[in-house]
């Protein structure tokens, strides 16, 4: 028996009967099944098989906070910021026996991270990562101990980058400036062919009209009677 697609939850319960004329067989099977946990997307918060993670986005280049808080006011012995599902053995940042342990962070996170200032005082152990790429999408897990407790897992975050987008301004910007002095120009040309035409129609006005053909007095007239 192919069942067809299933798409309820739930548990069912089949029976195949086999008769012939010499044995009588009946087999019962259990079948339990099983959606896909749902993902539930806000802003800036995911949930995903009833896992509450952060959602943070950014542009290449830029600077990003994963934020992260410890639950109690003890001091501090190990901040963890890990990257997961990654095949390269490393931490993104490892603090522990009051120093941070360089040796085993991972080398593209190197000089790119660092905590919170005051964090040993607030317990605010957000980390900063700076200039990031697409290569840095990902999720990253927080994981803090503090003095009488066990290492606990605070914040996960899942982090997106994506291109920047301040070429596609700078190109805008370059047109915007062309198309202005395009303007500039166009206005500028405008207005010295209309002094000059202005200047000839002056020139023409205030010239004097030209010289009347003189006319010889008729001597019949001058002469006397």
């Amino acid at each position: 028996m192919v069942p067809p697609a299933l798409i309820l939850k739930g548990a069912f319960r089949f029976r195949c009967l086999w008769l012939s004329s010499v044995i009588k067989q009946s087999f019962k099977l259990a079948l339990n099944v099983y959606t896909e946990p749902k993902k539930r997307c806000h802003p800036t918060v995911c949930v995903l098989g009833g896992h509450v993670y952060e959602q943070v986005t950014a542009e290449t280049g830029q600077t990003v906070t994963l934020s992260c808080r410890a639950t109690k006011r003890n001091i501090i012995s190990v901040v963890v910021w890990k990257r997961v599902n990654l095949e390269e053995e490393g931490y993104v940042l490892l603090y522990r026996n009051k120093h941070y342990e360089l040796d085993e962070q991972l080398p593209s996170f190197k000089g790119r991270v660092e905590l919170k200032e005051g964090w040993k005082e607030d317990g605010d152990v957000s980390v900063i990562l700076k200039n990031v790429s697409t290569e840095d999408s990902g999720r990253y897990e927080c994981r803090v101990k503090q003095e009488g407790t066990k290492t606990e897992l605070i914040n996960t975050i899942r982090l997106s980058v994506g291109p920047s987008g301040h070429s596609g301004g700078h190109v805008g910007l370059i047109v915007g400036l062309v198309v202005g002095v395009l303007l500039v120009a166009l206005i500028a040309a405008a207005a010295v062919v209309g002094l000059m035409i202005y200047r000839r129609c002056q020139k023409k006005s205030s010239s004097p009209p030209p010289d009347q053909p003189s006319h010889s007095a008729d001597p019949l007239l001058e002469s006397g009677p």
